[in-house]
């Protein structure tokens, strides 16, 4: 029998807690989680005042939504941030969130996960700020805002810069690179605005937002220095302005377990049992197994 045989190298899922197999998914991941279960919690409970232009919100609804007159002149400032995570609308939300679960996680292993989620809600802010500023001058009027569609378009438009080569499917039929699918996108919504929706401009600043956060390069570096754990942060300071699909994966793989570590593991097990390993090292274990396996 083959060392990666013994009862601790084999992958025993149900030994792993819920909140622990939540841990290792991505950001994009945790993100979708969240606003699903803010929208059945918003349509639970009812908001104690009507909204016109908002549907029939909740609570959630009735506090984030994003008003320039509530934010700044009454000095409610948090609906900068909150709003995008408002969505009264299920279509809305579905769009939304399948465009997060296929295209987060690739920008988030490019940017490391600290920087991935600073980046998403810079988005949303730049969304609602730039966005008022837009509306203000196209339109002569303040937007009202909620969903998470400025954050997503920085999102695609980040897509476009950093990983243009990819190919994707447009609405599940069309083939075409992820740099065409970005500039799509936005011209959707260019015609929208153009044509007088004030909201679509709101989202043409969020996607300008994301081009300036990403050629930038270096305008996400000061996350690094957060004190957010080290486990969310990139493993890259200036990330480039293009990176291969393909090396995505590879750039940020585990290192192999040295011959060393196995046999001191291996010691331990040994001499006091499985149950003396730390979930660490149980974790370093059967990585070294699939090492074994795939040689």
């Amino acid at each position: 029998m083959g060392i990666y045989d013994r009862e601790y190298y084999q992958e025993d899922g149900s030994q792993q807690s819920l909140f622990g197999a939540i841990r290792n998914w991505p950001w994009s991941y945790r993100l979708i989680g969240f606003y699903v279960v803010l929208f059945f919690l918003d349509h639970l409970i009812p908001a104690t005042t009507s909204m016109g232009g908002l549907g029939a919100p909740g609570i959630f609804t009735e506090w984030g939504y994003f008003s320039p007159t509530l934010a700044f002149q009454y000095g409610q400032i948090w609906r900068v941030f909150t709003y995008q995570f408002i969505d009264p609308s299920p279509q809305s939300l579905l769009f939304s969130m399948v465009t997060l679960f296929f295209f987060g996680p690739s920008i988030e292993t490019i940017l490391g996960r600290s920087k991935f989620l600073v980046f998403y809600f810079l988005c949303g802010v730049g969304t609602a700020l730039i966005g008022t500023l837009f509306s203000l001058v196209l339109y002569g009027n303040l937007p009202m805002l909620t969903g998470a569609w400025g954050s997503i378009m920085g999102l695609i438009v980040a897509a476009g810069v950093l990983i243009p080569n990819q190919s994707v499917i447009f609405m599940f039929v069309i083939p075409m690179t992820m740099k065409m699918l970005a500039i799509l996108s936005v011209g959707i919504d260019a015609l929208f605005a153009v044509s007088g929706m004030a909201v679509a401009a709101c989202y043409l600043a969020g996607a300008l937002t994301g081009f300036v956060l990403i050629k930038t390069r270096v305008a996400l570096d000061w996350v690094d220095r957060l004190p957010i754990g080290g486990r969310g942060r990139s493993r890259v300071s200036s990330f480039p302005a293009t990176v291969p699909f393909s090396k995505i994966g590879s750039a940020f793989a585990p290192k192999p377990v040295s011959e060393e570590e196995l046999d001191r593991l291996l010691d331990k097990v040994h001499e006091h049992g499985i149950e003396s390993l730390t979930t660490r090292e149980k974790s370093t274990l059967k990585r070294a197994a699939k090492q074994r396996r795939n040689r």
